[in-house]
């Protein structure tokens, strides 16, 4: 069975600040690389913040890829990674707008991406809804990509099955067992309101927390 090393970034996001964000996320893909990363996911509309729309409209969201992306895509080829990106997009055929993952690889090429197949209302109704689900081969491993996270606590990836499950402390883990390994993930339940953690939270986890740009 094939090992990855993969990243998962904890980041706090500042609502409607696009710039910041994007750079956050730069900063994360770099530290990731650093730490060995082989693939990196980012959470859910980490460039906008979940409640962006009443600052700051939809007018920023445009076909991809945009400069932005494009800069974004050398650096993930400068770094030689797979890169799972949740960014908003623009079909420029009939300007609806989707809330996507797009999936980068090593080349720096988009190779897939999927729209969010239930776009939830309220904070969620600039997007519309997408309609197709199928996996991707990414690095040689069938790999299912999902906008955010199931009802149902289990991800398939190839053959190896991740899982999830909510803990006392308010946050999900997400754990795989493989080749006597295991990869945990823990994540803030979606919530629009920002809380604050303390370290012990984290100690378990080698990785790194981001917030403004800073571990």
């Amino acid at each position: 069975m094939k090992t990855l090393r993969i990243s998962f970034l904890h980041l706090a996001p500042v609502t409607s600040q696009i710039e910041q964000n994007r750079k956050l996320v730069e900063y994360g893909v770099k530290v990731a690389a650093e730490q060995g990363a082989q693939w990196v996911v980012t959470p859910e509309l980490c460039i906008p913040g979940y409640l962006f729309m009443e600052n700051i409209g939809t007018d920023w969201i445009l076909p991809q890829p945009d400069p932005w992306m494009d800069g974004f895509l050398n650096l993930v080829k400068h770094h030689q990674l797979t890169v799972f990106l949740s960014h908003p997009e623009r079909d420029p055929a009939t300007d609806k707008m989707y809330n996507t993952v797009f999936v980068i690889d090593s080349n720096g090429d988009i190779i897939g991406k999927h729209r969010k197949v239930k776009a939830l209302g309220g904070a969620e109704s600039w997007s519309t809804s997408g309609w197709k689900i199928a996996p991707l081969v990414c690095d040689g491993i069938k790999t299912g990509i999902l906008g955010s996270w199931p009802l149902r606590p289990r991800w398939r990836v190839g053959g190896q099955v991740f899982r999830y499950r909510t803990t006392g402390d308010g946050m999900q883990s997400l754990r795989q067992r493989a080749g006597g390994t295991r990869l945990l993930f823990r994540r803030e339940r979606g919530h629009p309101k920002r809380q604050a953690y303390p370290r012990s939270h984290f100690e378990k986890f080698r990785g790194s927390v981001l917030r403004l740009g800073r571990r």
